[in-house]
């Protein structure tokens, strides 16, 4: 099984059913041109629930309303993903907001598990750390969504998949 530098194993075999696709205007662009299987990255922002005490020391719980995230998508150089990342961080600096949307989406589908992870609302927070090392050289866009969303399917729905 193959190994990253971080030494974490990936199983290229399942990771041919992981898609990942940029949505705008209503197409899906498949996200191809990752490196070592270290394609996508996506957690919320933060806790659902948060716990507070009081000034008397009692437990207090709030939910909130945030549901963004954020998304990293690991691009080799030169590679289509990589410009047309590059295209919509242009896009997003150079929009007049009143007649055009920067805003892409981005979804990720895994046809083994039925996990589905959307970003709706998204734009880019800046241009992509440079990285020079050994063997492994990719650029990690960081995609923030103002809606964050996870589909896991019922066991019902599990079973029917395997």
């Amino acid at each position: 099984m193959p190994t990253t530098m971080g030494g974490t194993k990936y199983d290229l075999s399942a990771a041919r059913y992981m898609k990942t696709y940029l949505i705008f205007n209503g197409q899906s662009l498949p996200v191809i041109g990752g490196q070592s299987g270290e394609k996508l990255e996506a957690a919320p922002s933060g806790d659902v629930v948060t716990p507070q005490k009081t000034f008397e020391g009692a437990q207090m719980y709030f939910i909130s309303n945030d549901r963004s995230g954020t998304f990293t998508l690991n691009t080799v150089p030169g590679s289509h993903v990589n410009n047309l990342l590059q295209w919509f961080f242009d896009l997003m600096q150079n929009a007049d907001i009143m007649s055009q949307d920067p805003t892409f989406g981005i979804k990720s589908v895994n046809q083994l598990t039925g996990r589905t992870i959307i970003g709706n609302a998204c734009l880019i927070s800046g241009q992509p750390t440079e990285q020079e090392n050994d063997g492994v050289w990719t650029l990690p866009w960081k995609i923030l969504a103002s809606e964050y969303i996870v589909q896991r399917p019922d066991p019902d729905e599990l079973a029917l998949l395997q």
